[in-house]
């Protein structure tokens, strides 16, 4: 359950990721376009 909290926090920018990656080249498979934005890693969850 803390996890998910965490998780929750995170997402919510009320504390840090555990790793960013910005400007990272995201592949949207729906609308079949690449897209550029930061993805966040946190607890081993994007």
């Amino acid at each position: 359950m803390f996890k998910i909290k965490d998780n929750i926090n995170v997402a919510m920018e009320r504390q840090k990721a555990d790793i960013v990656l910005k400007n990272a080249s995201i592949i949207n498979v729906f609308t079949q376009e690449i897209e550029k934005n930061d993805i966040a890693v946190n607890n081993d969850i994007l």
